[in-house]
């Protein structure tokens, strides 16, 4: 792992284009939440997986997204 270049992107790129990174990383991340079967691990929404929410990031999961959609 080259920590220079990691941080050198880090600190040289706008949060818009970290979250595009973070899109185009999507399908490699999951989420893992508690519920009172055990243990779920959440994807991210295939349309709409990260997006900017004031200066955070937002990580929207296929639940959160289908929530929100009803």
């Amino acid at each position: 792992m080259n920590m220079s270049k990691i941080l050198e992107f880090y600190n040289n790129t706008t949060p818009e284009e970290k979250c595009q990174l973070l899109n185009m990383m999507a399908r490699d991340i999951t989420i893992p939440v508690q519920k009172e079967d055990g243990t779920h691990s959440m994807e991210l929404d295939q349309e709409n997986p990260v997006c900017m929410n004031g200066t955070s990031f937002q990580l929207n999961t296929e639940e959160f997204s289908k929530h929100c959609n009803s």
